[in-house]
């Protein structure tokens, strides 16, 4: 797995868990201080991994990412 595979991941991981914490801080009325700070880094993620990638990096990207990590638990 490539090294900007892992950052494509993480970035789009964090990402996800920080919109959907935005969101339920939202409803809960509460300022969400800590997940809009994780956004940014996610997004700072996915672009060091599209900087690493060489290329512009599509949805291709993210499904080959996720199944050369499922390649690489499986054995």
């Amino acid at each position: 797995m490539a090294q900007y595979e892992t950052y494509l991941l993480l970035g789009a991981a964090l990402g996800i868990l920080s919109i959907i914490r935005i969101f339920s801080s939202a409803v809960d009325g509460t300022r969400p201080r800590l997940s809009v700070l994780f956004l940014f880094v996610a997004i700072g993620l996915v672009y060091y991994a599209n900087t690493l990638a060489g290329k512009t990096l599509g949805p291709t990207d993210f499904t080959t990412a996720l199944s050369n990590l499922f390649a690489e638990i499986k054995g």
